[in-house]
């Protein structure tokens, strides 16, 4: 059923690429570069009154530097990052309608600390900020760039609506050995901007350095449309395969 009152069926598909490349700046930083081609093909949402949604093509970049703490002695090591995902035009929808892509600013921090040789806890808290102007605001048909400067400062409440729009992730994580990884997470929004909050539970183990398995659980706080859900994720290290087996 759409917004006409009308019902109808229709498919469409999307499909994308991406590729990235990394470089170590200094024993500490590095940054990495990703540019992405993302298509969804055109679809005849309703023929009757001649609604057409076209194909859509688009490129998008995201740039990111990390500092991590390599000393494998200290006690202590502190580590950030931010990232900027999504950096690219703007979209065509329907009767030649604009829209952002959902260009996002991420300002990551994370403490660790070693209780002894084996044991390790860390904790994290990352804030992101969607950098796409108010919709309703002066700025929604600026280009995509002007539009993420505006996106700091178009909020019609001020800075305290600006600061409202701010997503916080917080993470707790205990390592034993580098083999077995406990953790839990909380995400949180503003009740006035979506009012999301998610409580998750997850364990992963590294097998010989080369396999990674993680599995979580993400709880629903909030009722949201999202819902409960469960993540299973496989992962390989290439480099390792070739110098950490023998």
């Amino acid at each position: 059923m759409t917004n006409t009152g009308v019902s109808t069926d229709f498919s469409s598909k999307s499909w994308g690429w991406g590729v990235n490349y990394t470089r170590r700046l200094s024993n500490k930083v590095s940054m990495a570069v990703g540019v992405k081609y993302m298509h969804e093909n055109g679809t005849n949402l309703l023929p009757s009154i001649n609604v057409e949604i076209p194909s859509k093509n688009n490129v998008a970049f995201d740039i990111s530097l990390a500092h991590v703490d390599t000393d494998v002695f200290k006690k202590f090591s502190f580590n950030y990052g931010v990232n900027i995902a999504n950096i690219g035009g703007k979209v065509n929808l329907y009767n030649k309608q604009e829209a952002f892509l959902p260009t996002n600013l991420k300002l990551g921090i994370a403490p660790s600390y070693k209780l002894d040789v084996k044991n390790k806890i860390g904790f994290t808290v990352d804030a992101n900020k969607l950098l796409v102007p108010t919709p309703t605001g002066n700025h929604y048909n600026d280009s995509a760039l002007s539009g993420m400067v505006a996106s700091f400062s178009d909020a019609p409440g001020g800075l305290s609506e600006e600061l409202k729009e701010i997503t916080w992730s917080l993470g707790l994580q205990y390592t034993y050995n580098d083999f077995l990884f406990l953790r839990m997470g909380k995400f949180l929004e503003s009740e006035e901007k979506g009012n999301r909050s998610f409580t998750t539970f997850g364990a992963g183990v590294v097998i010989k350095k080369l396999v990674n398995l993680d599995l979580a659980f993400s709880k629903d706080n909030n009722d949201s449309p999202i819902g409960d859900q469960l993540f299973l994720s496989v992962g390989f290290n290439w480099e390792c395969s070739l110098n950490c087996v023998s």
